[in-house]
């Protein structure tokens, strides 16, 4: 976590790096989508959807079904026709095929005039037997590729999906459930492989012999960059680094590298035990309450305490929900902190302009990789396109590490060593302002585990209230 100005900050920054991207991603994308054909432009072939010989040989639910589901198929780029006859006897499949061509040839199902890439479905329904129906597809000769659909799928719904309807009779139902697998095939199967153009070998090669090599450079030049970021902080001990640890808040900022919100909550459970809050109840709900006179020796906490002056009621009762927001009503005490350990050396003082330096790098990355799709996906490129979309995953991931990185400077390190040592000397003479010290820090670093294991459990902070690992859940019904 960050202090809540910085969060407010960071969330803005991450809004800003995701319209970026989306943007980018909205001006290249469809540049490489273009260098393919849509496959799945609406068609508006010439040729009816659907005739019989003679009208009525077909139930009208079914020829609505089926002139339904054809222009769904031309909806999304098959030019597709079915046409369906009644003939005096059964046929055999050769001559059902031979008769679909021929067809196809008279009145060419296209989605243009001259493209030769339509559909047809022909079937045969014999008067004396209907179980012997017979169907077969025609494909012009520039109709594949078409998404999933392939000639063995075709060939699948005439004899796997239609054929076994015959025997039912049930030959509307059959010739509408094989026009709905030509558009399922078209829509959800996976697409056979075709081979690149020229044009598109070309792009492949440069792709994977220039774009890829410089993306992955890129990355680990990234990556590289980040982790010198972090080792320069914690190896620096900035000149006129000077002064103590002299609280356990502090303490903990410098052990987690940054003011997160847990060092606010522990806050609470300091000034409860100092006097300065009272956790009191009222029925079921438990209540804190601000009390006069107390001595308060940390300057945070002074601060804090102000804060809650502030958000008190003039019976001094803080309001049901402000522990749950504690982090946002002392952002900014918590940016004072930040400032005051800089001010020490104990953190560096330009972390987070360094943090936005990398996030602006990190951006730029991001818009090479973009434009490296656009060559990567018109070629086909699949290591191109691998190579990209790791280098964004990359960038996300360090981008993201930017906000939780620890600030913690060489200096502050050695301070917390002296804190930490100075504190477990003083409790194990049994100091109680020691022991107090060391269960704060454990919960500003630890959350809900209490540094000391050998914690009395009657231990309360106020008369009648609640031990600081329940402070630290919360407080409201009990």
């Amino acid at each position: 976590m960050v202090p809540f100005t910085h969060r407010l900050s960071h969330r803005s920054r991450l809004t800003g790096v995701a319209l970026i991207l989306v943007s980018l991603l909205a001006t290249f994308l469809p540049t490489a989508v273009r260098a393919e054909d849509d496959i799945l432009a609406p068609v508006t072939p010439t040729a009816d959807r659907y005739e019989s010989s003679p009208a009525d040989l077909l139930a009208e639910d079914d020829v609505q079904k089926i002139n339904a589901d054809v222009q769904d198929a031309r909806d999304f780029g098959v030019p597709f026709a079915v046409r369906v006859q009644s003939v005096p006897s059964p046929q055999q499949q050769e001559s059902v095929q031979a008769a679909a061509d021929a067809l196809y040839e008279r009145e060419p199902i296209e989605s243009s005039a001259g493209a030769d890439d339509g559909l047809l479905l022909l079937v045969q329904i014999p008067s004396n037997d209907k179980t012997q129906t017979v169907a077969a597809f025609h494909t012009g000769t520039n109709f594949f590729p078409k998404g999933g659909i392939t000639q063995a799928r075709l060939d699948r719904i005439l004899f796997e999906v239609m054929q076994p309807m015959y025997a039912d009779q049930t030959i509307g139902s059959a010739i509408v459930t094989g026009v709905r697998w030509v558009a399922y095939d078209q829509l959800f199967m996976e697409t056979p492989g075709t081979e690149r153009s020229n044009a598109q070998t070309w792009l492949m090669r440069v792709t994977n012999a220039v774009a890829v090599p410089i993306l992955l450079a890129l990355a680990a030049a990234y990556v590289v960059l980040a982790a010198l970021v972090a080792r320069a902080t914690h190896a620096h001990r900035p000149d006129g680094a000077s002064g103590s640890i002299d609280s356990p808040l502090t303490a903990a900022s410098v052990k987690i590298g940054q003011v997160t919100h847990a060092i606010s909550t522990a806050a609470i459970g300091e000034l409860i035990e100092l006097g300065a809050l009272a956790v009191t109840r009222s029925g079921r709900q438990r209540t804190l309450t601000l009390l006069p006179n107390a001595v308060i020796p940390d300057p945070f906490l002074q601060r804090v305490q102000h804060r809650l002056e502030q958000i008190a009621g003039t019976d001094h009762v803080l309001p049901a929900n402000a522990l749950r927001t504690i982090g946002a009503v002392t952002s900014e005490d918590r940016t004072w902190l930040e400032h005051h350990l800089a001010s020490h050396g104990f953190f560096a003082s330009n972390a987070r302009r360094v943090n936005r330096i990398l996030r602006i790098v990190g951006v730029l990355v991001i818009a090479v990789a973009l434009y490296a799709l656009i060559p990567a996906i018109a070629g086909r490129a699949q290591w191109g396109i691998f190579a990209a979309a790791a280098t964004i995953a990359t960038v996300l991931v360090v981008i993201w590490w930017t906000s939780h990185r620890s600030f913690t400077t060489a200096s502050g390190t050695d301070a917390l060593a002296a804190w930490l040592d100075t504190t477990a000397s003083d409790a194990a003479r049994g100091s109680e302002r020691a022991l107090l010290d060391r269960e704060v820090y454990a919960l500003a670093t630890q959350g809900t585990k209490l540094l000391d294991a050998q914690k009395r459990e009657d231990r309360v902070f106020g008369p009648g209230a609640t031990t600081v690992f329940e402070i630290i859940q919360g407080y409201g019904p009990a």
